[in-house]
């Protein structure tokens, strides 16, 4: 049902965009004619610029994917393994600079994330065991000194 959602979801959203005409059957992607697809599908703003670069191998999402600002610039990167998103991702702010990184494992966030301020400062630290909080979550001020940290059980 996730990976129904994930692609309903990800079709929904750039619906209104340019895009290359894949459907979706029986919950995999498939070209019009109803073939499974394997292979890239990119999405365009309706500027023309590149809005997301996706991998699909037999009809599921899979590898890296990659989205953009509308106005250019890459604004988040991250992997899908069979539909859901796994491993490594990691958001930038506009000026390309990391602004989040954090893994997933199948579909939930996983071990720890990152929120970093637009100078490049931790500013949070947290941390995940399969979608649930854990560990101590811990909150930093500009140069890095704690503000502030609750622990998770």
């Amino acid at each position: 049902m996730l990976r129904l959602l994930t692609i309903g979801f990800l079709f929904f959203c750039f619906s209104g965009l340019k895009s290359q005409d894949l459907i979706e059957v029986n919950g995999l992607v498939c070209t019009s004619d109803s073939l499974v697809f394997t292979g890239e599908k990119l999405v365009y703003f309706h500027n023309g610029n590149l809005a997301a670069r996706y991998q699909f191998e037999n009809g599921l999402l899979n590898e890296q994917v990659v989205f953009y600002f509308e106005g250019g610039g890459i604004r988040e990167t991250g992997h899908y393994l069979n539909n859901e998103k796994h491993g490594v991702w990691t958001s930038y702010n506009q000026k390309g600079e990391v602004a989040a990184k954090g893994e997933f494992s199948e579909g939930e966030k996983d071990g720890r994330w990152l929120v970093f301020d637009e100078k490049g400062t931790c500013r949070l630290e947290v941390f995940y065991d399969i979608g649930k909080p854990m560990g101590y979550w811990t909150l930093f001020n500009e140069v890095a000194d704690v503000l502030d940290s609750r622990y998770y059980p």
